[in-house]
């Protein structure tokens, strides 16, 4: 997938990215990827619930803690976690960062290597930012309510998990991310903070995509993936027709459940 990138000098910076301090750049400049976007997830799972529904799709929330039911080899059916079960022709485990302990139920292991993460989301400003940031020290993107989303490698390391699985993270932490982002920004606005998105980071053991069939359970697909707002999409296609027709595109070939289970 061709993906257009070009080097830009830190005194032309202002010229593909208004938004941005060139003081913030590097000597040596940055990359621009000019084809770089971002998009807001839950407008895309409205609009995807929209087409499933118009197909014939059923929508269950509230479902709990769903697993596939096996019988003989095969999936059978999926209970749900109030103990109801649908009887399905294939199931396909795509549930984000869960996806390993779902299939742990069933004694299928894939390696895991998901990480607590968390996203901070700044109140609506004026901020002029219309492209995607990544610098050494925060990642910015704007969002659709006129405020910015930020995360970065250093404040994710500083997240701490308790006993009961609670995650946490300081303050002064959130405070200066803050600060990184403001920096970066022509303007320097004060940044006030919103909210904090957290959890766990889907990654698989390898750290590449997992998607296809689990050899050991017919039936039995996972899609599970970071960056499910790039690739949910074409993953979807994909293991939809091996599901349907069994084919499988060689795009996936290096990514199949295989290499991770045990």
């Amino acid at each position: 997938m061709d993906y257009p990138s070009a080097w830009v000098p830190r005194d032309a910076i202002s010229e593909v990215a208004p938004a941005v301090d060139p003081a913030a750049v590097a000597s040596e400049g940055a990359i621009f990827n000019a084809n770089d976007g971002w998009v807001d997830l839950p407008s895309v799972i409205s609009v995807l619930r929209r087409e499933f529904e118009i197909f014939g799709g059923t929508v269950i929330e509230d479902a709990g803690r769903c697993v596939p039911v096996v019988e003989n080899g095969r999936a059978t059916a999926v209970r749900t976690g109030a103990g109801g079960v649908l009887p399905a022709d294939a199931v396909v485990v795509a549930a984000g960062p869960q996806s390993p302990g779902v299939l742990r139920d069933i004694d299928v292991t894939i390696s895991d290597d998901s990480p607590a993460a968390f996203v901070a989301f700044t109140q609506p400003l004026d901020h002029g930012l219309s492209t995607v940031l990544n610098t050494p020290l925060v990642a910015i993107r704007p969002t659709v309510d006129g405020g910015l989303a930020m995360d970065s490698g250093w404040s994710e390391r500083s997240i701490t998990v308790d006993d009961g699985g609670t995650t946490h993270v300081a303050d002064q932490v959130i405070e200066r991310l803050l600060a990184e982002a403001t920096k970066v920004l022509a303007a320097h606005p004060s940044l006030e903070l919103d909210h904090i998105g957290m959890g766990e980071k889907p990654i698989p053991g390898d750290g590449e995509p997992c998607i296809g069939a689990i050899d050991s359970v017919s039936g039995l697909y996972v899609a599970f993936s970071h960056s499910g707002a790039t690739q949910g999409l074409l993953m979807g296609a994909l293991i939809a027709a091996e599901v349907i027709d069994g084919s499988i595109d060689p795009l996936t070939e290096p990514f199949r459940p295989g290499r991770l289970t045990a």
